[in-house]
């Protein structure tokens, strides 16, 4: 993340690699541009800043002309992140709210998996719903041990199908996963190694 000095000396941090943006705020900023059409040029441009800056839609309402340009330059400039495609980045381990979660690869999915995708992609309304789904249940929360060698591992916790966890973990996953791995780990998943 990028820091970024406004005319009255605040500091505004502003995401500038696709791997610091979270899954939620990559999901908002896809649907944003897929819309693109339903806002003005500029509240186009500032829905995006509040995407991608440590301020909300309405710190970014409260900022001078000046000020707005700095972050504009910064974000739309010809070296910004979004004029790159995503690539996705394997990872198999996060922290999140300081508990280690890792995710499962099975080679064959668990009735209790494969019932509780089915429950959750009933109300799923896009394809995002439906990355959400595969990782509130593939990703779970993991103990971090060492092998023989020295090598970290993780033993990752057997599946609860309790739909109150599933959906706490989706948000938990929303927020704080980097988009990046989550992709990754989408497209294992949607290249038939399981379903």
């Amino acid at each position: 993340m990028k820091v970024v000095k406004l005319t009255d000396e605040q500091e505004v941090k502003i995401i500038d690699k696709w791997n610091e943006l979270t899954l939620g705020k990559y999901i908002q900023l896809v649907n944003l541009m897929q819309n693109q059409e339903k806002y003005t040029n500029s509240e186009f441009s500032l829905r995006c800043l509040e995407k991608v800056t440590s301020l909300s839609y309405e710190e970014i309402l409260e900022l001078y002309n000046e000020d707005y340009d700095i972050l504009a330059n910064e974000l739309f400039c010809q070296g910004s992140f979004l004029h790159t495609e995503i690539k996705e980045e394997k990872a198999t381990n996060w922290i999140f709210n300081e508990i280690d979660y890792s995710v499962v690869f099975p080679e064959r999915i668990r009735l209790g998996e494969k019932q509780s995708l089915d429950i959750l992609d009933k109300d799923a309304k896009s394809t995002y719903d439906q990355w959400l789904n595969i990782l509130s249940i593939f990703v779970r929360p993991a103990i971090k041990t060492k092998n023989e060698f020295g090598e970290d591992i993780y033993n990752i916790e057997k599946f609860n199908a309790d739909m109150d966890s599933i959906n706490k973990r989706k948000e938990l996953i929303y927020n704080n996963m980097p988009a990046v791995n989550a992709i990754w780990i989408c497209n294992f998943f949607a290249n038939g190694k399981i379903r």
